[in-house]
């Protein structure tokens, strides 16, 4: 009966302790999106979705890499109301993203978002966003508390092209045609051609088109919207427009059609489309941070990790100048700093947009600045196995239960071998008797 109820109790026992190490380790971290089918030319936005399920972590981070060739970085968001506080080394550059953020006081047991990556659909094809390691829940007691990470596959699909006019051979004498048909202009521009850089920062872009024998003038619209019409009143008489002389149609940054069509005696010609980008706005400012790592050799590295949003065109390049004068070198986050490096006063890295702006950043590396810097170039909170991860470890668990239940065997052996002595010593003193 004694074995009975020990067996009884210490499988309860052994069940409840497994279900608390289930719980112990059954936070998660996913990459989700409202919907997993986007058209070229859409904005995506990945949001990292945090499960703590029963744990109380204190600091997340998702690592993740994404398709360059699929998918451009427009901006990021790290913090929410869960983790309101931004972790150093947040960056989506070069196709891999880091994005984290953490309390200050107590953990939480709440699931919501550590953050979000808004992404610009380039291509057609399948983008697999892919959870990477160092991707962690770490509690107050500085454990990993993450069970599970997954990231997302998105379906990329072409996007639904304007409906625009058949294309005319091009007159650069601008002769005269017969009115044959109603043909529709030709529209050019030698400040701001669609066929090379698609973005400007120029906004007075000129355009000319032909003119046309028996028009009688062009009905004409600038607008944010590729289907608008130009309506029935005609506009202009000429053939040139210049944007510096808009006032019906206020432009700014963005993406402007211009829409006209000819009006013949008998109507009007089919509308012809000409696209101008604009973008006047530099990237906005950015830090530049430095993270301390050890590479493959067991050798310390020291990382420039930077990156800049660009709200209209989006970042094209970044350039590195070691001093303010010196030639620009192109490069990506993070850069692998070099020794001579630190032999100038400052590190110059410029963030340029596809139209050309550009925002400066400068990193000190001055003594002070370096040892500033490395102090804060904390990726994740220490992950060394203490006694206080040893103990709140399965590996603990079980070899407690196993310990208790041969102390328990041993104790039974112990008392079935005393209570058969007494017996002996009964019987051996009745044959006596």
């Amino acid at each position: 009966m004694i074995k009975k109820y020990f067996n009884i109790l210490f499988a309860g026992f052994l069940c409840t302790s497994l279900v608390a190490v289930a719980l112990a380790s059954g936070g998660s971290i996913a990459l989700t999106s409202p919907r997993t089918t986007y058209a070229v030319g859409e904005l995506v936005t990945i949001t990292v979705f945090a499960n703590p399920n029963g744990n109380y972590p204190l600091v997340g981070r998702a690592n993740f890499t994404y398709p360059q060739d699929l998918l451009e970085p427009v901006g990021f968001r790290a913090n929410s109301a869960q983790y309101p506080n931004i972790s150093p080394q947040n960056y989506v550059s070069g196709g891999s993203a880091s994005i984290a953020a953490f309390r200050l006081e107590e953990g939480t047991d709440a699931a919501g978002s550590l953050g979000t990556v808004t992404f610009k659909v380039k291509a057609v094809g399948t983008a697999t966003l892919s959870i990477l390691s160092g991707t962690h829940l770490i509690d107050a007691d500085q454990v990993n508390v993450m069970g599970s990470a997954s990231g997302i596959t998105l379906t990329l699909v072409p996007a639904e092209k304007p409906k625009l006019a058949p294309p005319v051979v091009k007159s650069t004498t601008h002769p005269l045609r017969p009115a044959a048909e109603m043909v529709p202009p030709v529209v050019d521009s030698d400040t701001h051609p669609e066929d090379e850089t698609p973005w400007y920062r120029d906004p007075n872009a000129i355009l000319y088109w032909d003119a046309l024998e028996g028009v009688e003038g062009y009905a004409l619209v600038v607008s944010e919207d590729a289907d608008t019409d130009p309506g029935d009143e005609i506009d202009t008489t000429g053939t040139t427009f210049e944007f510096k002389d808009l006032e019906k149609y206020p432009v700014g940054d963005g993406r402007w059609f211009f829409r006209i069509k000819a009006k013949y005696p008998d109507g009007f010609s089919p509308v012809t489309t000409y696209v101008v980008q604009l973008d006047e706005t530099p990237p906005k400012d950015f830090p530049v941070t430095m993270e301390t790592i050890v590479n493959d050799k067991n050798e310390k590295e020291y990382h420039l990790v930077f990156y800049a949003e660009d709200e209209m065109s989006g970042v094209k390049d970044y350039d590195l100048r070691r001093e303010e004068l010196d030639k620009p070198e192109v490069v990506k986050s993070p850069y692998v700093m070099k020794a001579s490096d630190f032999n100038h006063a400052g590190l110059y890295v410029t963030a340029v947009d596809k139209a050309g702006n550009r925002t400066v950043s400068i990193f000190g590396t001055t003594s002070a600045g370096v040892a500033k810097m490395r102090a804060a170039a904390v990726v994740a909170p220490v992950t060394s196995f203490g006694v206080t991860e040893f103990i709140t470890s399965p590996l603990f668990i079980i070899l407690s239960i196993l310990f208790l239940l041969l102390l328990c065997d041993i104790l039974m052996r112990f008392f079935a071998g005393k209570k058969n002595k007494n017996m002996r010593r009964f019987l051996s003193k009745r044959k006596r008797k």
